[in-house]
């Protein structure tokens, strides 16, 4: 329910689609802080101490992926930016398998292509309707949180 209603929700928001980015960043920062805070007793700078590069290497990430959902957003319709952003699991197996050697059964590489050639499908028109920018922005953050997960998977102390 939280990831099919922040289409919504953003529509709903009658700010620019960078300051939308700019709150809804500020906001996740802070919640993620106390998060922090309250699990491992320390806020996220000292995380990134603790951690290093990798974490640094998430946060951009998840900021890109964040930032383009947004402007995604703006610039195709919402259907679009949901069909495209549940390719990122996708993405996510690919790389899983490309970088972290995981092996992928075959019947998941079928069943992979398939729902891949249908989000094709489904989005095939939005050239013709001008919508090419937000889809495009679309696959960028899918393939963005797809690397955070896989970064994720390869550092778990992050």
């Amino acid at each position: 329910m939280c990831w099919s209603s922040g289409g919504l929700i953003t529509r709903l928001v009658s700010t620019s689609p960078w300051t939308t980015s700019l709150w809804r960043s500020l906001f996740a920062s802070l919640f993620l802080a106390v998060v922090l805070w309250m699990v491992r007793g320390h806020g996220f700078f000292e995380q990134w101490l603790q951690v290093g590069r990798p974490i640094l290497a998430v946060a951009a990430c998840m900021a890109l992926a964040s930032t383009c959902f947004i402007l995604s957003l703006a610039h195709t319709s919402v259907a679009n930016t949901l069909i495209l952003m549940s390719t990122g699991p996708y993405v996510a197996g690919l790389l899983g398998w490309m970088l972290l050697g995981e092996r992928v059964a075959p019947r998941t590489w079928l069943t992979m292509g398939v729902a891949l050639a249908g989000a094709v499908v489904m989005v095939s028109n939005s050239y013709a309707r001008g919508a090419l920018l937000g889809d495009l922005l679309a696959m960028v953050m899918a393939a963005s949180f797809a690397t955070a997960t896989v970064l994720v998977r390869r550092h778990p102390q992050i």
